[in-house]
């Protein structure tokens, strides 16, 4: 048997959470000794997709830079006279001009993942989440002192489980799954607490007590985010809202990929019906991408929806603070969104863009998908929709050594000489550790499929099908 075959065998490590997040790949080894399973992920980018801005999204900052300079003519220090349309533009755009403003509060944040950050910092409370899930997911939410719990409601073969789903809503039953050693460790880290070996266990009582009294607060995907691009189906909208209603619970909306499954009135649908059944939720909503503003600024929102203006405890310090909350650190980028929204010609221009994304996502999808193992495809068929190709088959372990021939040798892999430059260099590689309990445990291959040319499709298809013929030999 050949070390390569050796690896294929070797067994997926049990979930003991999340060891690092974008660490340098040849600082791995260093840290973790004894890991026996990298995740492969490989980012795909076309190089133009990240130097150049449409001539609509160029427009936008030429009239943004003029609104700003001419608001800042009139008094002096940051500029929060930008916040009140820029909160009106979001959520008229997330629940219809239509929308009644004096049921909802509206803050600016500095991307989704600080929306997420933020209001999980305020909260600390515990976040059932559905997995798999981006790995920083974990960092976000227990960064302040909130604990994530995963819910494994998608398995290998894209199939939704309805139970894990309900059981991820029932709070109860997401504090006994957070008792005993999840608690313990989050309280240990929370107080910075250093016990070690059996000391530890003496604070196993208090650790449970802290936990029971946490909010539990459910983060859901809006839609097309996690790396299967598997939503909810919407036979179970319903049940959705009558348990979050039923238990008095929050559940937090991320909202990052607006516009790249079926298009932006569509994608709302999941947000808006919550919303109308009166829902008590924070939606985390990003820009970034819808936009255009990856790269080059970082916007995003937090709403709060359906609250009790005289809301008491956690509840009521969340509305306080999206209340009260101004941004002067995304400036420019609030009142390109802005204009971006409210000037007809430059939204049908971004409409447009992101519809060709998406039509350009589905196209790459399909022609990558050909190149996978048959148990792949699944998650690369047009059932799927977004930005992302995400590929969980066992087989993709063994793309280690031409994916990270350096970490390939660490761990002992043999790598074959001509691994030793593939990819070729219209792929970028980057690559976490990652466990089961991660998300991303079944190893894999995450295409950013949108902003690629059809030719770097193909490309990234033949190098894959030339590598499992190496690696099947």
């Amino acid at each position: 048997m050949s070390k390569v075959d050796s690896f294929r065998d070797r067994p997926i490590p049990e979930p003991d959470g999340v060891k690092k997040s974008g660490m340098a790949l040849k600082k791995v080894k260093e840290e973790y000794p004894d890991l026996e399973f990298a995740n492969a992920t490989v980012g795909v980018f076309h190089e133009t997709n990240l130097n150049s801005q449409p001539d609509w999204y160029i427009e936008a900052g030429r009239l943004a830079d003029e609104s700003v300079f001419e608001e800042r003519g009139k008094k002096t220090g940051y500029n929060f006279l930008v916040n009140p349309k820029f909160l009106e533009s979001q959520a008229r755009l997330i629940f219809g001009d239509k929308v009644d403003m004096h049921k909802i509060e509206v803050a600016p944040s500095y991307g989704g993942s600080d929306a997420i950050k933020t209001i999980n910092g305020i909260a600390q409370g515990i976040v059932p989440c559905l997995v798999p899930t981006w790995a920083n997911h974990k960092g976000l939410i227990e960064t302040n002192g909130g604990i994530m719990i995963p819910y494994r409601a998608i398995d290998e073969q894209g199939n939704f489980d309805a139970e894990t789903l309900k059981q991820m809503l029932n709070p109860e039953e997401v504090i006994r799954q957070t008792r005993n050693e999840i608690a313990l460790r989050a309280f240990l880290s929370k107080f910075n607490v250093p016990a070690s070996g059996t000391e530890k266990y003496t604070y196993q009582t208090i650790a449970n007590d802290w936990v029971e009294g946490k909010e539990v607060m459910p983060l859901l995907e809006a839609i097309c985010k996690n790396p299967y691009s598997i939503d909810i189906p919407k036979d179970l909208w319903p049940t959705v809202a009558e348990l979050l209603k039923k238990n008095d619970m929050i559940v937090q909306m991320d909202l990052a990929y607006l516009g790249f499954a079926q298009g932006a009135c569509e994608d709302l649908k999941f947000v808006r019906y919550l919303a109308n059944e009166g829902v008590k939720m924070i939606v985390e909503a990003s820009m970034s991408k819808f936009h255009s503003h990856y790269g080059w600024e970082r916007v995003g929102s937090i709403m709060a929806v359906n609250f009790d203006p005289k809301e008491h405890g956690i509840k009521g310090k969340l509305l306080h603070q999206i209340r009260n909350t101004t941004s002067a650190i995304a400036e420019r980028g609030q009142v390109m969104s802005t204009i971006i929204e409210e000037d007809p010609n430059i939204r049908e221009a971004q409409r447009t863009t992101v519809k060709h994304l998406r039509e350009n996502s589905d196209n790459n999808r399909a022609i990558i998908a050909s190149a996978l193992p048959k148990a792949a495809r699944r998650f690369a068929s047009k059932d799927a929709k977004g930005p992302f190709l995400f590929a969980p088959d066992g087989k993709n372990g063994p793309l280690l050594p031409y994916v990270f021939p350096e970490l390939a040798e660490q761990l002992g892999v043999s790598v074959p000489e001509n691994a030793k430059n593939f990819p070729n260099d219209k792929i970028r590689v980057a690559g976490v550790y990652s466990s089961a309990e991660d998300g991303l445990g079944l190893g894999g291959l995450r295409l950013g499929i949108a902003g690629i040319s059809e030719a770097t499709a193909t490309d990234v298809r033949n190098t894959l099908e030339y590598a499992y013929e190496q690696l099947n030999r």
